[in-house]
C-alpha cells in the first residue's frame, strides 16, 4: 500500500488530502513526463449533490495501479513509491489531473 497525497479537491472521492477510494489507477502508457499522466480514478464533484467522500473515511494508504511503463516506481503495474502525489487543481476531467510522482527511467 502507498500513502497517497491528492491536492483535487474537485474529485467526488476528495476528502481533507487524501482519497476515500480503496486503489486508484494512474494512466500513461507512452508517458515521458507528469503531464502525460492521469488519474483515471477522478469523479468530477457535482455541485449541488451530497459530495460522496464526505461520509467516507478518507485513505492514508492504499493500492495504485499504474500503466506508466517508462515510470522509475512502475513495479508489474503496480506503483513501487512509498509516497505518491496526484494533482490537478480545478479539474473536472481526469486528463486534467497528474501523477506528480511520476519519474522517467
Amino acid at each position: 500500500m502507498n500513502h497517497l497525497e491528492c491536492s483535487v479537491s474537485t474529485c467526488a472521492n476528495y476528502n481533507k488530502g487524501l482519497c476515500c477510494r480503496e486503489s486508484i489507477k494512474v494512466e500513461g502508457d507512452h508517458a515521458r513526463s507528469i503531464n502525460d499522466t492521469c488519474c483515471s480514478s477522478f469523479q468530477e464533484r457535482v455541485t449541488g449533490l451530497t459530495n460522496y467522500a464526505v461520509n467516507q473515511v478518507p485513505n492514508e494508504r492504499l493500492e495504485v495501479l499504474c500503466d506508466a511503463q517508462k515510470c522509475v516506481f512502475n513495479s508489474n503495474g503496480c506503483c513501487s513509491a512509498q509516497s505518491i502525489k496526484v494533482g490537478g487543481d480545478g479539474a473536472s476531467a481526469s486528463g486534467e489531473t497528474s501523477c506528480r510522482t511520476f519519474r522517467e527511467r
